[in-house]
């Protein structure tokens, strides 16, 4: 590693290494590796011995330890040794992380069970959206509300994505309202590669972030990159990554998306609640399920040196059911849920010694909500950190404190009003009537808000195959009435003793605090009889022990996990907003891939869980007696709705030839517990539960590279065997009809 001379040496060995990389893959890799080493061997004997000595000398911390930005530098054939030393291919060593310990190290060495997906994996496989992904990492499950997907982890099935946090680039997207952040107008193209973190992760990041984290870390432009897709049912989306890279850190970038998706009719009549709305769309054949008008993602971005600034923009347009008011089926056809987040974040780093980095961030952040017929909700926030990384001779030191200032303002309550009167100076004795107007109430009156949260971890070599991580966050919140500091720590032990085998032993905790909608702040829903009064009055924490244990081989890695979760108090969602209850959890996951050859690689997964909720608040009472349900909704056995007690995922990216990659796919799950209407009982108004087995889904994708310079194809089907089996709806007791055979063409065009 003597050989990194400068800064612009190391830009172009970078950029160099990438595109070598991209010719050998478009061959067969390792039989022109191996050709490459025998030459070199001949041609430079002196040189090759020298360096690949040093490679040989290094202990298999020291190459975990090393940098994307290190491996770039060095030659291929180090590269490889370096892989041999791990137990790890060249694509899995180049796959470092940096959302557990927001610093680069080896997922080996994450304190939290995390997965990578790559940009070549994305293109590779045809992923148009997170819901497409998450589907495949084990420990999650993806299914319908009403009109929009929401994700499980490890069987809590909340109503909404709020219990998950999304970054870009490290930095909160979530939407302020029900966030839908699973099928979107998110290009994942444009993106690097994505991090995902199973269980609580936000020890480093606030109390934001409770059961997952996902953070999609954006492309370097490199290459400029313009796409469009088009596919059936009607969708359309316009993608670009324009920019220009100088050095390693000196570049600027802009991608955009902008993007159209028809929905499909999922909902059978019989299976859903006689008179309501989900029947009419039924009977319709309305396609409003899913449905996205035209939608857009903007980001822009720049480093210099140091500095780094980064702009985010989001608008997502859907289809809205709509829950106020009594409005016809065509009016409803015509209603679009909208979201905006906008984000401006602001960073700079900086190292008074080769041991000390200093860091500073700052961000504005913008979210709306418009729901017609239902609400409009606007907050802005002001968001710092300053932290400090110190890397000693045995340990690494983090430390830092966060600061945020919220305004909640102009949020309202949107309902239509058969008739209104109003009395105008011109009306005289008699007043003016409209008919079906909208009726503004206050929803939550305008607050300022403030949380201030600080953290400490060091992770430390107790030997060179042992080492202990512990952490410990605290945090404040002024939007619950009963203020108090919460406590989060994380303790971890990873322990390497095998070239080929390492285990961790974790204990992460995680705090989240509502919502204002959620908050003792939202007068409407304390007004409300069905509410009484009853809010949210604690920060839910969930607390994970976890076992991964991590097997390597010359082509094939795999991973066993055992898990126990306790969820305490569990924040429910609109019905009513409450600490309801309890949630504990314990099961396994399992990851497995073997790469044969540069051209045929499989993988597979596997989850298994066993899960209880416990209510233990008394929910209100309306004025009839009735008890107001939760939005819980649990089986006789505690068991949430719609989550599968087992499944997995498997596929396979096969290279037939040198320009096209075929990548199957296979989905499945059983033991999902749920009900539906038809499984009423009118008379002592108890739904009778049941179990949906055994479904199954097969997704490909084909992808040609090189129809000419620059210029890229791509085909990727969706539920090939059209498998329409009713399954479970999360939050409701009712089933919906999965999406039939989808198909997608991409064409794509790097210059």
């Amino acid at each position: 590693m003597n050989c990194i001379r400068t800064k612009r040496l190391q830009f172009a060995l970078s950029a160099g290494i990438t595109e070598r990389m991209d010719r050998l893959r478009k061959r067969e890799f390792m039989e022109v590796l191996r050709h490459f080493l025998f030459l070199s061997f001949l041609l430079t004997p002196c040189g090759l011995f020298a360096q690949t000595k040093a490679v040989k000398d290094m202990s298999k911390e020291e190459v975990l330890h090393m940098t994307v930005e290190q491996l770039y530098v060095l030659p291929l054939e180090d590269v490889a040794a370096l892989s041999l030393i791990v137990g790890m291919s060249m694509e899995e060593l180049y796959e470092t992380v940096s959302t557990s310990s927001r610093s680069e190290e080896a997922m080996e060495e994450a304190p939290n069970v995390m997965h990578v997906v790559t940009h070549e994996t994305i293109k590779r496989r045809g992923y148009k959206n997170l819901r497409e992904v998450l589907i495949n990492i084990p420990g999650f499950g993806v299914f319908m509300k009403d009109v929009q997907y929401v994700a499980q982890v490890r069987g809590i099935a909340p109503n909404d994505n709020e219990k998950i946090m999304f970054m870009v680039d490290g930095h909160g997207i979530n939407q302020m309202s029900e966030p839908d952040m699973l099928n979107n107008s998110i290009n994942l193209s444009n993106m690097e590669r994505i991090e995902i973190i199973i269980g609580p992760g936000s020890v480093l990041y606030g109390a934001e972030s409770l059961a997952a984290t996902v953070n999609m870390i954006p492309r370097k432009p490199y290459k400029n990159e313009v796409s469009v897709t088009a596919g059936v049912p009607d969708e359309w989306s316009v993608n670009a990554l324009l920019g220009k890279v100088w050095d390693t850190d000196k570049s600027v970038s802009v991608t955009f998306t902008g993007i159209r998706r028809e929905g499909w009719n999922a909902y059978k009549t019989g299976a859903v609640e006689e008179g309501s709305v989900y029947e009419a769309l039924s009977k319709a054949g309305s396609t409003m399920p899913q449905r996205m008008y035209p939608s857009f993602f903007l980001t822009a971005g720049g480093q210099y040196e140091n500095w780094s600034i980064g702009m985010t923009s989001l608008s997502y347009a859907s289809s809205r059911i709509g829950w106020a008011g009594s409005i016809s089926l065509e009016e409803r056809e015509k209603l679009r849920n909208q979201d905006f987040v906008n984000a401006l974040v602001v960073k700079h780093k900086s190292k008074p010694t080769n041991r000390m980095e200093l860091l500073f961030t700052a961000s504005i952040n913008n979210k709306r909500v418009k729901q017609p017929n239902n609400l409009e909700m606007k907050q802005n926030s002001f968001k710092t950190e300053a932290g400090v990384h110190h890397t000693g001779t045995r340990n690494f030191l983090q430390a830092g404190i966060q600061f945020g200032y919220y305004q909640e303002r102009d949020n309202v309550v949107l309902d239509y009003a058969d008739s209104v009167h109003a009395y105008y100076p011109w009306s005289g004795t008699n007043p003016d009537r409209f008919e079906k107007v909208i009726v503004e109430h206050p929803l939550i009156p305008n607050s300022d808000l403030y949380s201030i949260g600080g953290y400490v971890s060091d992770k430390f070599g107790i030997s060179d195959r042992i080492k202990l991580l512990a952490a410990i966050r605290a945090d404040y919140h002024s939007i619950l009435e009963r203020n108090r500091v919460s406590i989060s720590p994380r303790v971890a032990l990873i322990y390497s003793p095998k070239k080929y085998f390492t285990t961790k032993l974790m204990f992460n905790t995680a705090t989240r605090y509502p919502s204002a909608r959620a908050s003792h702040l939202n007068v409407w829903d304390q007004n409300n009889p069905q509410r009484n009064g009853r809010m949210v009055t604690q920060p839910e924490q969930l607390m994970t022990v976890e076992l991964e244990n991590i097997f390597f081989g010359d082509i094939m890695r795999i991973s066993l996990v055992a898990y126990y979760q306790y969820l305490k108090n569990f924040i429910s969602w609109f019905e009513p907003f409450m600490n309801v209850g309890n949630f504990k959890g314990w099961g396994f996951e399992a990851t497995w891939k073997t790469t044969f050859s540069p051209n045929i690689s499989v993988w597979a997964n596997a989850t298994v869980n066993k899960t209880g909720f416990t209510q233990k608040a008394t929910t209100p009472l309306v004025q009839d007696g009735s008890v107001v349900p939760t939005s819980v909704t649990v089986n006789e056995k505690g068991e949430m709705i719609a989550v599968p007690k087992v499944s997995g995922s498997m596929g396979g990216d096969f290279k037939i030839f040198d320009k096209l990659s075929f990548s199957p796919s296979m989905n499945y799950f059983t033991g999902q517990p749920t009900s539906d209407y038809a499984h009423y009982n009118a008379t002592t108004h108890k739904f009778r539960y049941f179990y949906v087995n055994h479904q199954m889904y097969l997704d490909a994708s084909l992808l040609y590279e090189g129809i000419f310079r620059g210029l890229d194809a791509r085909l990727a089907a969706r539920n090939i065997l059209n498998n329409r089996r009713q399954v479970g709806t999360v939050f409701a007791n009712q089933t919906y009809t999965p999406q039939g055979t989808t198909v997608q063409v991409t064409l794509f065009y790097s210059f």
